[in-house]
C-alpha cells in the first residue's frame, strides 16, 4: 500500500497524517518481521480505529477524574495502539530505548509509538491472523474484546478493495490484463 491519498481516504485519516506516520509503522513492522501485505492492511485499519481516525500517536481521551480512575493510571492508554499497564510500559520502553516508566508520555513519540506497535502487534501474532484473513480476531487479540469491530472491518473492507484495484491498474500497465 503506497498511494497515500487513497490509503487515507480509505482508513477516512488525514493524509498528511498518514504520510508522515504510516512510513515509520511500515518500517517497524518489517523490522520485527511482521510486514506482509496483510498485516499492513491490518495495522493501518486498527491504528485508524485505535487513534480515533487521526492516524497520529494519542493519549487516551478522558477527564483527569477519568484517567486517574483507571487501575492501570498512569499507564493509561498512548501512542498509535493505545499500550496502557505498566508492565507494558517497562516491557515496550526497554524496546524503544527510552524509560516509559519515568516519562510514559515518550509513548506519544511517532518513533517510539511505532516501535510499540510492531512489537506489539508481533507478540499478540496479529500478523499471523492477517495473514489467514482472520480480521474478526486480529481485532479481538488486539482490543481484547470487539470495541471498535464494525469499523476496524469496514476499514479492512475499503483496503482491500482498493488492493484489488491497485492490483487491476498495475497488471493493465504490464499488459497482462486487457479489458
Amino acid at each position: 500500500m503506497n498511494a497515500s491519498e487513497d490509503v487515507a481516504h480509505a482508513i477516512h485519516c488525514p493524509r498528511a497524517n498518514v504520510e508522515a506516520n504510516w512510513p515509520k509503522v511500515q518500517a517497524a513492522l518489517e523490522a520485527v518481521g511482521a510486514g506482509s501485505e496483510p498485516s499492513q492492511l491490518a495495522a493501518l485499519a486498527t491504528i485508524a480505529v485505535e487513534s480515533a481516525w487521526s492516524f497520529e500517536p494519542i493519549k487516551e481521551f478522558g477527564s483527569e477524574a477519568y484517567l486517574t480512575a483507571k487501575p492501570y493510571y498512569p499507564y493509561f492508554g498512548r501512542g498509535f495502539g493505545q499500550i496502557t499497564w505498566e508492565d507494558a510500559y517497562r516491557k515496550y520502553g526497554q524496546v524503544c530505548g527510552v524509560d516509559l516508566i519515568a516519562q510514559p508520555d515518550l509513548a506519544c513519540d511517532p518513533d517510539n509509538s511505532a516501535k510499540i506497535f510492531a512489537a506489539q502487534w508481533r507478540d499478540k501474532q496479529c500478523h499471523i491472523l492477517a495473514a489467514m484473513d482472520d480480521w474478526r480476531h486480529v481485532r479481538i487479540r488486539w482490543n481484547g474484546g470487539t470495541n471498535g469491530m464494525d469499523e476496524f472491518l469496514a476499514c479492512v473492507t475499503r483496503l482491500q478493495a482498493l488492493q484489488a484495484a491497485q492490483t487491476v491498474a498495475v497488471a493493465d500497465l504490464d499488459g497482462e490484463i486487457s479489458v
